[in-house]
């Protein structure tokens, strides 16, 4: 088996990777688009567990199971800019951060290159293709439940929760979040397709 988890961010991945290379012992805790020397043989690779996009995955690994975790994208939007970005709410509205990664989880499913991400227009046409490519993946878990999802991650492909568990793992599924009004109507003009691709995946 070679695991390649495709980590969107902001959606409890720094755990789910610690629970995936728990169960592994070699790990390649690198992008594979970003960092990894394609040209070398990485065939005893189990797990890839960095932030990459979903056809290097497809393009350079043999039968790989496909993992990822999703969210709800107005929240996953709104915890990077509180949590990573460290802005206020009014920041938020007045700033540009959003430009950098709305519709993150369509792009990663559909785009492939780090380029694209900044410079090509999502379509109708990639909404459908990233649908398809994520009904596609062996797992895929709901962060808003991660407690049970992280768990029937472990189930599913015979694994075990790393004892004693990471703090971060128990961070993942504590994290609450109130967004004002104002502001999640401003998050949703920028998340729309990664809205309706999160939408229809649980239709």
């Amino acid at each position: 088996m070679t695991v390649f988890f495709m980590h969107i961010p902001r959606t409890g991945g720094r755990s789910t990777g610690q629970v995936i290379a728990s169960n592994f012992s070699n790990i390649a805790d690198k992008s594979l688009s970003g960092y990894i020397d394609l040209n070398e043989d990485y065939s005893s690779v189990e797990a890839f567990i960095e932030h990459d996009i979903y056809s290097v995955a497809k393009n350079n690994l043999v039968n790989p199971t496909m993992i990822t975790f999703i969210r709800n994208p107005v929240d996953s939007a709104y915890s990077f800019c509180k949590k990573v970005a460290n802005l206020s709410d009014e920041q938020i509205i007045q700033t540009s951060v959003l430009d950098s990664i709305a519709n993150d989880m369509v792009k990663r499913l559909v785009f492939n290159s780090a380029e694209e991400f900044y410079t090509r227009t999502i379509t109708a046409l990639d909404i459908d293709a990233a649908l398809i490519n994520l009904q596609s993946f062996d797992f895929v878990g709901n962060f808003d439940d991660y407690e049970n999802e992280i768990n029937r991650m472990c189930d599913q492909f015979g694994w075990t929760m790393p004892s004693p568990l990471p703090h971060v793992v128990e961070e993942s599924w504590q994290e609450t979040l109130t967004i004002p009004a104002d502001v999640r109507t401003h998050i949703e003009t920028y998340c729309s397709s990664d809205i309706e691709l999160f939408q229809n995946f649980y239709k």
